[in-house]
């Protein structure tokens, strides 16, 4: 991941059988935005079927396609004190989280950035960190006023708003 000649460049690996190859390797060039960053920012596929990785970049979150290098779809994030909001990916690729200056936390479905975000109401000011359990049912927030709130994330997702707080 790093950028050469005006063009942002990230490299993709298949694995083979149980080893990694040393020389096939898809390169994407893009001049986008999206992938330009300073910092190294977490990247999870959203679907290896359709070939979608999801990124944090400048612009936002965005997803690429993989096979050409083209944005597909992005969703501008605004920053939170003059720096770039906390934010995480689920583990299965379907939901992008970011927290707020305000304490919400907003969940993005990566498969479509078009539509808008779900928010919910989590701290008292603004979110300092987010962390996701290993099973992805749980996610923990930090907030400004030195506290931290476990959320059942599948209510939030699936059922009741008002049942998510713990």
């Amino acid at each position: 991941y790093g950028k050469y000649e005006q063009k942002y460049h990230l490299r993709i690996w298949r694995k083979s059988g149980n080893k990694w190859p040393q020389d096939q390797v898809t390169v994407m060039d893009s001049s986008s935005e999206m992938l330009a960053s300073n910092v190294a920012h977490p990247m999870v596929f959203v679907s290896q079927k359709d070939n979608l990785l999801a990124v944090i970049g400048k612009e936002g979150i965005g997803t690429l396609d993989t096979r050409t290098g083209d944005v597909k779809d992005r969703l501008p994030v605004p920053d939170v004190a003059g720096r770039r909001p906390v934010i995480t990916f689920t583990q299965d690729g379907r939901y992008a989280l970011s927290g707020d200056g305000e304490g919400n936390v907003w969940v993005a479905e990566l498969r479509d950035l078009d539509r808008r975000p779900r928010k919910f109401a989590a701290q008292a000011g603004e979110i300092t960190g987010l962390a996701l359990s290993p099973d992805g049912t749980r996610l923990a927030t930090a907030g400004r006023e030195n506290r931290i709130r476990v959320w059942d994330l599948n209510a939030f997702l699936y059922g009741d708003q008002r049942t998510a707080g713990k």
